[in-house]
């Protein structure tokens, strides 16, 4: 056994507590010239390569999951389920029948924008749209999704659409946008059957 008397230099290959606290800044100073030129280096990259410095895009999705039909609806009726009133429109332009569509909607990360959803009215048989103006895109409802990215948004909507005058078989397709003219997505309701009244 061996006995170190106190105040003796450490043997070789250790250090002692002092000499550590000597070379303290001297590795202070090298670890700080390294995260600086790291630093230096991250700094140009991103100056050259902005792109890179962006965070990813929000993920973004727009759905029409479901469109149902509610079949010979007055526009007056309709009106008034939907606390609309009925300024602007003649009598007999509220005695006018039509379809109630339905129409469902999954949204997400689209808080804030106006997103227009329109319809248009095809012959079935032919599946050729109807180019009348009262049948051809046009706007039934803007939504403006309030809930954020990672709650998403399910919601509803209802649009009435007037028959047309001629007897045959028909759907509505119905087109939502992104409010640039960008199509979000797209869906047809089921064919239903129209008579048309002997004049």
């Amino acid at each position: 056994m061996t006995v170190e008397p106190q105040g003796s230099t450490p043997p070789p290959g250790r250090r002692s507590p002092l000499g550590w606290i000597r070379e303290a800044p001297k590795l202070a100073g090298a670890v700080t010239a390294v995260v600086g030129s790291i630093l230096a280096v991250l700094a140009l990259t991103t100056w050259f390569f902005p792109w890179l410095s962006r965070e990813p895009p929000s993920e973004t999705s727009a759905e029409i999951a479901q469109v149902s039909r509610d079949p010979n609806v007055a526009l007056r009726a309709y009106l008034a389920r939907e606390g609309r009133p009925t300024d602007g429109y003649t009598p007999a332009a509220l005695r006018e029948a039509g379809n109630v569509f339905t129409v469902r909607l999954e949204l997400k990360g689209l808080q804030g924008r106006s997103l227009p959803l329109r319809w248009s009215m095809f012959d079935a048989d032919s599946r050729t749209a109807l180019r009348a103006k009262a049948f051809d895109n046009r706007l039934g409802a803007t939504l403006r999704p309030t809930r954020s990215v990672a709650e998403g948004e399910r919601g509803a909507v209802r649009v009435w659409v007037p028959l047309p005058a001629r007897s045959g078989s028909f759907f509505v397709r119905f087109d939502l946008y992104d409010g640039e003219g960008g199509l979000l997505d797209t869906r047809d309701g089921e064919p239903f059957p129209v008579t048309a009244s002997p004049r």
